[in-house]
């Protein structure tokens, strides 16, 4: 009893060294808990700062991207505005070079419309001094003749002298007078004709003149509507130089504008190169995130352990409890009575194969919860691959990002030549649609042409194959339909799902008029409707299979009433039969 007294004594000895032991571990474990907590409150305050700052590196690229479309766009209208000047600058020189032609122009048919002026006042002076010596000289005839007309008036008057030889003189006197006045009078008459002439040029001088004088007076109007327009291609001018001043102040800002356009420029690098700075550091907040997560996966994974050992403190205090319960009982035991020593070692095969269990159990649920950790440990690992992965992605999608909008930033400074190319790519484009179009076209139209060849046949084949001997060699036996009738399986390409198109089997042909006999039923061929584009087409052959139904029903009578036919009048009928079926 006093050995078994001692053994007891050394196990609760054990038992409390042991105890005192995993005290001292709780307690460790507890201020390891303890460091836990704070560094991962730490570490939580590090990563919220790091999401705020993310944030804001978020907003500023955002920010950031906005600003880059806003001077995109403004670029776009200052662009668009230097089109617009540039048109109109074009339109205005093309404006003043017509202007400076007109103006040209009607200085010139204006020195020669005062060129024909002066002319004609040069002529018309010439005409009037023409008129003003013929009105002289016929005043010098009218007044010679006037003096002729006072002489003779002066002059005694004739007398009817008796032919003496005293006055002969005077009648020489009077023959000369004669003579004279002869001439005098002959004289008017051609200074009358003169003066009529000379009227006549007179009456055509004047009107001449009045012509020239309208002339004049048109050429004096034109001459004032052309100082008119030159009045106002001088407004216009002058007008035209003030909008080249103002599109020259225009053009010398815009291309002050164009200056702020390549500041902005610069700008827009700098803050590409202020982003990818930025990306860089979101990458480095990135890693430490990344960092800290796995940290913090640790000090989870120590936290489980440290949840396992105070678990498994509180297995060992509960042991405790009840090892000093039993050794309570045992000493109430041992106070009360005698315990042999068969009983002792009794209950010490009895505690150690107790203690022996639930060791087992307590490993086999350490076990257990060691590979639960190994499941939750591969699948941190696999969620930390995929977020891995999504990081990288979205930095791929980043620098596809940026590298578009580098492309793009390109594609403005080489505009005009994409222009070309792409006009060259669109035509080639339209050019291959067209060929591709045509061959299409080519296609269908020789694949119709194949269709319609191969349903061809005629009648002539038909009765040809009926008249051989193959053929009705047997006894109403199988009639094959000629090569011609083979009609294929499928239908052709161009026929719609609507449509009820199908063939006939090349059974339903070979169908002999014994069976028609022997089963006294007449035969009623599945008609085969081809594929028509017009419903007048379908109802003639729905009327066709009508027709042949009554064609059948009526032979069938025949039949009944008379008996088995001949070999000729079946054929006639089967011939029938393939006219109506086929539309002969």
């Amino acid at each position: 009893v006093k050995n078994s007294d001692v053994g007891t004594q050394k196990e609760v000895q054990i038992i409390q060294e042991q105890l005192i032991g995993r005290e001292q571990e709780v307690s460790r474990l507890n201020s390891l808990k303890e460091d836990q907590q704070d560094k991962i409150h730490q570490l939580n305050c590090r990563i919220d700062r790091l999401t705020q700052q993310e944030d804001e590196y978020r907003q500023r690229a955002e920010s950031f991207q906005k600003k880059l479309q806003s001077l995109e766009t403004c670029l776009r209208q200052r662009e668009e505005r230097l089109e617009e000047e540039a048109t109109k600058l074009a339109n205005h020189v093309e404006e003043v070079t017509h202007m400076r032609q007109e103006t040209f122009r009607l200085n010139t048919e204006n020195n020669k419309l005062e060129s024909l002026h002066q002319t004609e006042q040069q002529r018309s002076q010439w005409y009037e001094g023409q008129v003003q010596g013929l009105r002289e000289s016929r005043e010098n005839a009218e007044a010679k003749v006037q003096e002729l007309v006072t002489q003779l008036q002066m002059s005694r008057p004739l007398q009817r002298m008796p032919p003496t030889g005293c006055d002969l003189s005077d009648d020489d006197d009077d023959e000369n007078y004669r003579k004279e006045i002869k001439k005098l009078k002959a004289d008017k008459q051609v200074l009358e004709s003169k003066s009529s002439d000379l009227q006549n040029k007179v009456m055509q001088l004047e009107i001449h003149i009045e012509d020239l004088s309208s002339r004049l007076g048109l050429e004096k109007n034109h001459k004032e509507d052309l100082e008119r327009e030159l009045r106002k291609t001088k407004e216009t001018l002058n007008t035209l130089r003030r909008g080249l001043n103002e599109t020259t102040h225009e053009h010398s800002q815009l291309q002050d504008a164009l200056d702020r356009c390549k500041e902005l420029e610069a700008e827009a690098k700098f803050k590409e190169a202020a982003i990818a700075t930025l990306k860089s550091k979101l990458e480095e907040i990135n890693d430490q995130k990344l960092e800290m997560k796995q940290e913090i996966m640790l000090f989870k994974e120590e936290r489980l352990s440290f949840d396992l050992l105070k678990h498994e403190k509180e297995m060992v205090e509960k042991m405790h409890k009840n090892t000093e319960e039993q050794l309570q009982e045992l000493r109430k035991r041992l106070s009360r009575d005698f315990i042999p020593k068969s009983n002792l070692e009794h209950i010490h095969k009895d505690f150690e194969s107790k203690y022996q269990l639930e060791l087992s159990t307590r490993l086999s649920e350490l076990n257990h919860l060691i590979e639960e950790q190994n499941k939750q440990h591969e699948t941190r690992r696999k969620i930390k691959e995929s977020r891995e992965l999504d990081l990288k992605n979205e930095m791929s999608r980043m620098s596809d990002e940026i590298i578009r909008l580098r492309a793009r930033l390109s594609v403005y400074d080489e505009q005009d030549d994409t222009w070309q190319t792409r006009y060259e790519r669109l035509m080639d484009l339209y050019h291959k649609e067209q060929h591709g179009a045509g061959a299409n076209k080519y296609q269908r139209i020789t694949k119709k042409s194949s269709t319609e060849n191969q349903l061809g046949f005629n009648l002539q084949e038909i009765e040809a194959h009926l008249k051989t001997p193959l053929a009705t060699s047997t006894l109403l036996g199988q009639l094959s339909p000629p090569s011609s009738l083979q009609i294929p399986v499928k239908g052709p390409s161009n026929t719609s799902d609507n449509d009820t198109y199908h063939y006939t089997h090349q059974d339903a042909l070979d169908r002999t008029l014994n069976k028609y006999l022997k089963d006294e039923k007449m035969f009623i061929p599945k008609y085969s409707t081809t594929e028509t584009s017009h419903p007048e087409e379908n109802i003639s052959s729905y009327l066709s299979k009508f027709e042949n139904l009554q064609h059948a029903t009526s032979l069938y009578d025949s039949l009944r009433q008379n008996g088995p036919v001949s070999l000729d009048k079946s054929c006639e009928d089967y011939m029938n039969v393939l006219k109506k079926k086929y539309g002969f």
